[in-house]
């Protein structure tokens, strides 16, 4: 493009095009929005050289691990962002703390933040993102499976244990995670066991009149932690 026409396309003077390219004065601030807003120039190219020199349409930035982008909302199951076209979704990271121990408060704070995972192995695993969560386990009863701090990924639709796995419960004012298996009369529940891995820790039987204290808050389908 001329110095004629980018200078009318921009709203400035050809001789301040050519102080510009000639290095007799720098880009101004607005020089350089009205630059990127007009042919998308990146203005950390012109001052600094780094890369990219051009950005891309529509919404969004590149990085290291591809362009990321808002979801495309029309889209059946789009998640809440884009990386190189493929869907992720956020899981909320809670403060809340749950006990492979002698059982914790349920709450200790607020959201804290989000991880993302791929629509695609949500899809492959079952689960909703917005009716998932993630929560630090604090304690060694369920070590090795889930060792002290430990984050686990719930599915909050499990709120029973019809089938034996490893769940987020509450008993009474406590929360734990344990593996929890039905005690059945015929067809009836009539109680739950909750186990833990590490055998220090003995069962604890929920039955009859007992019950109503035990809550089924979630089904633990993966379990994340350090090495």
């Amino acid at each position: 493009m001329s110095q004629r026409a980018l200078a009318s396309a921009l709203g400035v003077s050809q001789g301040f095009i050519g102080d510009i390219e000639s290095g007799r004065s720098a880009p101004s601030r607005n020089f350089l929005q009205a630059l990127s807003e007009h042919f998308r120039v990146n203005p950390a190219w012109i001052l600094e050289g780094r890369e990219p020199q051009i950005f891309e349409d529509g919404p969004g930035f590149s990085s290291d691990v591809g362009r990321i982008a808002p979801p495309q909302k029309g889209k059946p199951l789009a998640g809440h962002l884009t990386i190189d076209g493929q869907d992720f979704s956020l899981i909320t990271r809670h403060k809340a703390h749950v006990s492979a121990g002698k059982g914790l408060a349920a709450v200790d704070g607020l959201e804290k933040d989000g991880l993302a995972f791929s629509n695609s192995w949500l899809l492959k695993a079952g689960l909703v993102a917005d009716l998932s969560a993630l929560v630090r386990v604090r304690g060694d009863s369920m070590s090795p499976a889930i060792p002290d701090g430990a984050t686990v990924l719930v599915d909050l639709r499990g709120i029973t244990a019809e089938q034996p796995g490893v769940y987020i419960c509450i008993l009474d004012d406590d929360v734990f995670v344990k593996r929890v298996h039905q005690l059945r009369d015929d067809k009836t529940v009539v109680g739950h066991v909750l186990v833990s891995d590490n055998p220090q820790y003995p069962p604890v039987v929920v039955s009859g009149r007992d019950n109503y204290r035990l809550r089924i808050v979630g089904k633990v389908v993966l379990a994340m932690h350090t090495v």
